[in-house]
């Protein structure tokens, strides 16, 4: 018995490696159609709303009462609205204002999640009791009620708005990630480093969020399109954004008001949520397919 076809490897072959697991992601990313069409929507979306002080043509606050109300043509783009402001600059303004609400409050919120998910499943039970207590509670608390409710208090403002959504997202990651860093604890490789000495810093960090964070980052990129249309609703209730700083919902709410003289403030308000919610929703779950592939959809 001999052993000179174990190994048909020469000394002088080069060695291949394997792709890793975030290029082998973006390969299946860029490969689903619908992928692809959610990052060219996001991608022109944030070019264009980081981009609004060079591409806008005018001067989003500027008033120009002689002009108000004129329909689309090569000086405005989008028409005016009451005051003569070109509404074109104002989407592109607006879609900054959304874009900030949305990067904030989003992340805010999964890092307080995560922090009080990774502590609820690592603390006593006494400790996980009152989290779980605390964010079945402000998860019970509607979104709306909440916001007309603190909004005359505080007044209107975009702080007021990103900590709404902060405040009523955190219960939504804290109890996924509770569940998702229980599951990892209650494994045995988390039984051998505690076995070994390690302690609750070096398994959290080396071990526990390793094993959530991705996924939780791809969750995260699907509710963008929510807090970008939640914020477009509090400020078309009044308690968001308020003049001269501009956004989609308050020009939802004036265009509505004004929308026997002209369509214009609506559509241009209403179009850039249509694209912000398609491209952010196609996005994530095209992330999630190709970063997770265990949890893609039955084709």
């Amino acid at each position: 018995m001999t052993l000179e076809n174990t190994s048909s490897v020469r000394p002088d072959s080069p060695i291949v490696r394997s792709p890793n697991n975030l290029s082998v992601g973006f390969g299946r990313l860029l490969s689903d159609p619908m992928g692809v069409f959610g990052l060219i929507l996001v991608s022109t979306l944030v070019f264009m709303s980081v981009f609004a002080g060079i591409i806008a043509p005018y001067d989003p606050a500027a008033i120009d009462v002689l002009q108000r109300f004129e329909t689309p043509s090569w000086d405005h783009l989008l028409g005016t609205d009451e005051l003569g402001r070109d509404v074109f600059s104002r989407a592109l303004y607006g879609g900054q204002t959304a874009l900030k609400v949305a990067f904030m409050a989003t992340f805010a919120a999964l890092a307080i999640g995560t922090f009080l998910g990774i502590t609820a499943a690592y603390g006593p039970k006494w400790l996980d009791n009152i989290i779980v207590i605390m964010l079945d509670t402000i998860r019970a608390y509607p979104v709306i009620i909440l916001a007309l409710a603190v909004g005359p208090i505080f007044g209107a403002s975009l702080t007021l708005v990103i900590g709404i959504l902060v405040f009523t997202s955190v219960p939504y990651y804290g109890r996924i990630v509770r569940t998702a860093a229980l599951s990892v604890l209650q494994t045995e490789y988390i039984d051998a480093e505690h076995a070994m000495g390690a302690g609750t810093f070096r398994v959290t960090f080396k071990h526990v969020l390793p094993n959530i964070i991705g996924p939780m980052l791809i969750m995260a990129s699907m509710d963008i399109p929510v807090v970008i249309a939640a914020e477009a609703g509090l400020s078309f209730l009044g308690v968001g954004i308020k003049p001269p700083d501009t956004s989609w919902g308050l020009m939802l709410d004036q265009g509505y008001r004004f929308i026997n003289r002209t369509p214009w403030l609506v559509i241009a308000a209403g179009i850039p949520l249509v694209i912000a919610t398609l491209g952010f929703t196609f996005l994530g779950e095209a992330l999630r397919d190709a970063f997770d592939p265990k949890s893609q959809r039955a084709r």
